[in-house]
């Protein structure tokens, strides 16, 4: 009798024999499969998940069947490379790259230097990379065999290749004022004696004379009237200018009431002072904002998005910029929080679906960047349940819980079974919208010592902030809040306009100026060449004793259980 034994090869486990160069590096294309995933295709090439992401910033969402991803092979081809009027002959040697964080006052230029390498270079390694980095990005860094690397703190002694990511931490740079540099973006009109602001904002004016005051009998019943939604927005801008009242450049404020009419924008847009404009502020709702968006590109003014939370608004629009941060920006300054506030960590990423992977996959490799004595599991949460986090769990470590739940009726119940298992040491991290979910029991929030993540945060502990309180209420007889996008309309004025008179017609390289917001964290990058600016910053905040406080803070809230 014959037996024939039969090996099965998956097409999904083998590297791609096809090889592109594209701008100047040498590529695997790699045809995703069925079931796979950047982790999984990051060991097939033995390759970090955030290179492959780095370098395929052309794919939208998460992975599709078909699709092409670039895996760099590590090799460049040869050229001839223009860097700061330099020619530099580049050839295909084999190299390596390391990942490095941008401290405090760096830019492309002096990384280059620290590293042996040029900014051509970088940028082939960085696809889409801009002129503009951000503190705290990270960068993927070309190292040929045999780069030595010098500690500007030690000009005798050299890093070698393999020392680089065990001691490059410790390199520093000479620290300076934090600009962004984007001064090839052209703009229509130059700062003199006057600056000239275009608000956009739905005021409804038109629905003043409807509103029945009798039906006022609570607070609450005021919000659902249209006239008042943004109203506070408006009043807490226009606070905001009062400070620059005495300065030597005089602010003109035009206010424009419009909701998402594109007829009504259009009619703006045709006003003649339109053109006269320094920045545009909104609109606050999308089609109109999209109209004006574009009108504001053809003629070079600056227009800021307040609330949008998709990247794609300053898509291929420069002089576009967004007030919210994406999620890896999120993930990334999670992960560091992380790194200084636990050690030895046992992280759960939780995604309540397997079609949440992209963002648990960019947790995953922000985290292994950050907190490399960390332990990690990935669950999906429809298919473990609470089982799989409790069988996760590691006694005598801190156990924090990164959640990607969606969904108010699923993560009430989730917070619930959870609260249920009396876990030692265990730590919640969830976005700050869990808390405005009427069925979720701060008990069990605060049992489970959770931390917040927030684009706007007000602690109302700072002197600023009471400051701003107190002349709101003396001003127009009510208190500011939050949800009535008072304090957002204060800090995205006082910040652009600050940086105005600070700065004139160099405001935009000084974006980053620090201009002491009450409620946004400001720190602002161009993702991709061509694109506008994102904020690339959030609050990271702990709840304690049913207060929110900053997560640097301590909390001495006392436990039914022990505390790690």
């Amino acid at each position: 009798m014959i037996f024939f034994s039969f090996v099965s090869v998956y097409a999904q486990d083998i590297k791609s024999n096809k090889i592109e160069y594209i701008n100047g590096v040498e590529y695997y294309i790699h045809t995703v499969q069925k079931g796979q995933t950047y982790y999984g295709i990051s060991k097939i090439y033995n390759t970090h998940v955030d290179t492959i992401i780095n370098h395929n910033s052309h794919i939208p969402g998460s992975l599709q069947i078909g699709a092409d991803v670039r895996i760099p092979t590590g090799k460049i081809e040869t050229k001839i490379i223009e860097d700061s009027g330099t020619k530099i002959i580049e050839t295909n040697n084999h190299i390596t790259s390391i990942w490095h964080t941008v401290e405090n006052g760096e830019t492309l230029y002096s990384i280059s230097l620290k590293y042996k390498t040029t900014v051509a270079k970088i940028k082939d390694f960085n696809q889409g990379i801009s002129d503009i980095i951000s503190l705290g990005q990270k960068i993927e860094i070309p190292i040929e065999k045999d780069t030595i690397i010098k500690d500007e703190n030690d000009k005798n002694s050299g890093l070698n290749k393999t020392d680089i990511e065990d001691k490059n931490s410790s390199t520093k740079t000479e620290k300076t004022a934090e600009t962004t540099d984007i001064k090839s973006i052209t703009y229509r009109n130059k700062i003199k004696n006057e600056i000239n602001i275009a608000l956009f904002a739905p005021l409804y004016a038109s629905e003043n004379s409807k509103i029945d005051l009798s039906k006022i009998k609570l607070p609450s019943d005021i919000s659902s009237i249209q006239s008042f939604r943004f109203i506070q927005f408006y009043l807490g801008f226009k606070q905001a200018l009062k400070q620059f009242e005495n300065r030597d450049t005089k602010i003109n404020l035009y206010v424009y009431d419009v909701s998402d009419g594109i007829s009504a924008t259009k009619r703006i847009l045709n006003k003649p002072e339109m053109k006269e404009m320094h920045l545009i502020v909104g609109p606050l709702f999308t089609k109109a904002f999209v109209e004006v968006q574009e009108w504001a590109e053809n003629n070079e003014i600056f227009i800021v998005n307040p609330f949008s939370y998709q990247s794609e608004i300053v898509k291929n629009n420069k002089h576009s910029i967004k007030l919210t941060a994406n999620n890896r920006d999120k993930y990334c300054q999670i992960s560091k929080m992380i790194e200084s506030s636990f050690e030895e960590a046992n992280i759960i990423i939780l995604q309540g679906r397997r079609s949440d992977s992209l963002d648990a996959n960019i947790i995953h490799s922000e985290l292994k960047n950050n907190c490399t004595n960390c332990t990690y599991k990935k669950l999906v949460y429809n298919e473990s349940g609470i089982k799989g986090i409790r069988d996760s769990y590691v006694k005598d470590k801190p156990n924090l819980v990164i959640s990607l739940l969606q969904g108010e009726a699923n993560i009430t119940n989730y917070v619930r079974r959870l609260y249920e298992q009396k876990l030692d040491s265990i730590y919640l991290f969830c976005p700050m919208e869990w808390l405005s979910y009427d069925n979720i029991e701060i008990e069990y929030l605060e049992y489970l010592r959770t931390y917040f993540f927030t684009d706007y945060y007000v602690d109302h502990r700072r002197e600023e902030v009471k400051n701003f309180v107190n002349q709101f209420v003396e001003d127009y007889k009510t208190e500011p809040s939050l949800e009535n996008y008072a304090f957002q309309g204060y800090d995205i004025a006082n910040h652009f306009v600050g940086s105005m008179v600070e700065h004139k017609n160099d405001w935009i390289s000084n974006i980053n100026y620090d201009s002491t917001p009450l409620s946004l964290r400001l720190g602002f990058k161009q993702a991709l060449q061509g694109n506008g600016l994102e904020n690339s910053k959030i609050h990271i905040v702990r709840l304690c004793n049913y207060q929110l406080i900053p997560h640097t803070e301590d909390c001495d809230v006392e436990k039914e259980i022990k505390t790690y």
